[in-house]
């Protein structure tokens, strides 16, 4: 009975998280097609985790949008190129995994720049799309991001990928409600790749099933 109501709890955080976007107008949180969704990875790049993310997605024949935190790409450059090499979407995620709400403005720009600088020294492509960490904002965030050339862009569906104790099955259940246009964000997390691995299966299952293509963000935004 507690897991029961551990889980309950769970999935109805992960619907609330999933409709916060809805408050914060001006971001992006859905495709503007029906025909496929976009499958968007947080918090990497990791030292070997996120390799075996793409390794997969090749499988797969899925391309993603990973939003990247500066200070990872300054550890693991050669892993965010390997990244971008197949085909994959690199966004900003900020420099460092902090809420812009608890910067000021000089710091939110100061956060945000240094990581479009070092993605774009790395990878050779400045990256166009921003996602800040727990996708919390200040609406003149907004402006400032745009006035570096990035779209704020948050989800439609989290399905709340990084509990630990709960199981594939748990996320899958979450993910039924997929359809066309959905931003869906997952999250690296260290010691879960294989875990990754089976909700990135999952969701290429049920678009086979419905008829949907994956889309990065880049292409459609």
């Amino acid at each position: 009975m507690i897991h029961s109501r551990r889980t309950s709890y769970r999935i109805g955080r992960a619907r609330l998280n999933s409709q916060f976007p809805r408050l914060l107008p001006g971001a992006v949180r859905r495709l503007p097609v029906d025909d496929g969704i976009a499958v968007t990875i947080d918090d990497g790049p990791t030292e070997t985790g996120t390799l075996g993310i793409v390794r997969h997605c090749a499988v797969l024949g899925l391309k993603a949008t990973f939003f990247f935190s500066g200070s990872q790409v300054k550890r693991f450059p050669e892993t965010m190129q390997e990244v971008a090499a197949a085909g994959h979407d690199i966004a900003s995620h900020g420099w460092r995994h902090v809420s812009p709400l608890r910067l000021r403005g000089p710091e939110f720009l100061r956060d945000l720049t240094s990581s479009i600088n070092v993605i774009e020294e790395v990878s050779g492509r400045r990256p166009r799309c921003y996602r800040p960490p727990y996708g919390r904002i200040h609406p003149v965030h907004l402006r400032r991001a745009a006035a570096l050339g990035c779209t704020v862009v948050l989800w439609s569906l989290m399905p709340g990928d990084w509990y630990p104790d709960e199981s594939v099955a748990d996320v899958r259940r979450r993910l039924e409600c997929l359809r066309g246009g959905d931003i869906v964000v997952l999250h690296e997390r260290p010691g879960q790749q294989n875990r990754m691995l089976d909700v990135l299966s999952s969701i290429a299952e049920l678009c086979d099933r419905r008829g949907l293509s994956f889309h990065t963000l880049e292409s459609v935004t």
